[in-house]
């Protein structure tokens, strides 16, 4: 009897460490019942749906980041969402929700790209790269102040010149936007004092001093900067722009022999050079000009003006 009582009490402790209860509310009534052999089958499913889910996700991730560095932008877009989808939990999905972001800055949907890094930002507001992105976005989509009021913000936790070169160019480039003129200049000659290899400031410099109505010095900054860096057509082709302002006709020859000795297939320099080489009566150069933009490309009806004027 002592036997049975004993054998009795250990099943009865061990019974609550081996079975579960399940609470099932219906409308009027509680029960409470212990959980049966079908309700262990759904948990084990779900345990290994998570698994397979997990799996999924990692290798989405790995596919995803190749088709990123290959610029297959779709189809990594594409993997990223699947991802989201499958643990839309999951700790790291912020960054993914960022690279969705910077993936529609990069295709030009700004307002979508900002919708998602402002998601990012409201999950994370410490998220720096997220708001440096949403600046960027911001300056494209042709809000400066925008940009401006994120590199505000940035600016106080910048750890690195390298960071703080970035910042005073993104914000430059919002105020001359914004024909701040004086502050754009500011913000520009700081990136050149952390970088003076800087390569973009110059020209947007340059700009700025054109806007403040300072044309001379515009050029003279910008061709102290190209005869440092006579390869960068960009600076070339916005010399031309201010010689073309100036109507500086012997400058503007020397420097369209040089832009189409970078860009010998860009066919409006063709018709550029033409133009001051009938200013300067060279008529023959000028047609052959002419003649060598339409075999790229251009109409002949589109230059019929211009070949008129070597008649």
């Amino acid at each position: 009897m002592k036997r049975l009582v004993v054998l009795l009490f250990l099943l009865g402790s061990i019974a609550p460490m081996m079975g579960q209860t399940i609470v099932e509310l219906r409308k009027g009534a509680t029960t409470v019942r212990s959980k049966n052999l079908h309700d262990y089958d759904v948990q084990t499913k779900d345990t290994r749906q998570e698994r397979e889910d997990s799996l999924k996700y990692a290798d989405n991730l790995k596919w995803a980041y190749n088709y990123l560095h290959s610029d297959s932008l779709a189809a990594a877009e594409h993997l990223f969402r699947e991802c989201l989808q499958l643990r839309p939990k999951a700790p790291g999905n912020n960054i993914l929700r960022r690279s969705l972001g910077q993936i529609a800055l990069a295709q030009g949907r700004y307002r979508e790209a900002i919708e998602t890094f402002t998601e990012v930002l409201r999950l994370n507001p410490s998220d720096h790269g997220a708001r440096m992105d949403r600046a960027t976005t911001y300056l494209q989509d042709n809000n400066p102040q925008a940009c401006i009021t994120d590199c505000d913000l940035l600016m106080p936790v910048a750890q690195t010149d390298s960071l703080r070169e970035r910042l005073y160019f993104l914000r430059g480039a919002a105020h001359l936007q914004n024909r701040q003129y004086s502050n754009a200049r500011n913000d520009l000659e700081k990136v050149l004092s952390f970088n003076p290899s800087n390569t973009n400031a110059p020209i947007l410099l340059a700009m700025t001093l054109e806007k403040e109505g300072r044309p001379k010095e515009a050029l003279q900054r910008i061709s102290i900067y190209i005869n440092a860096h006579p390869q960068d057509l960009n600076a070339l082709l916005y010399r031309i722009h201010l010689e073309e302002e100036q109507q500086n006709f012997p400058a503007l020859r020397n420097d369209y022999d040089q832009a189409l000795r970078l860009a010998p297939d860009n066919r409006e320099l063709y018709v550029g050079r033409a133009g001051v080489l009938i200013q300067q009566k060279d008529f023959g150069a000028a047609r052959c000009d002419l003649d060598k933009a339409v075999s790229l490309g251009i109409p002949r009806a589109a230059l019929r003006e211009l070949y008129k004027q070597l008649q």
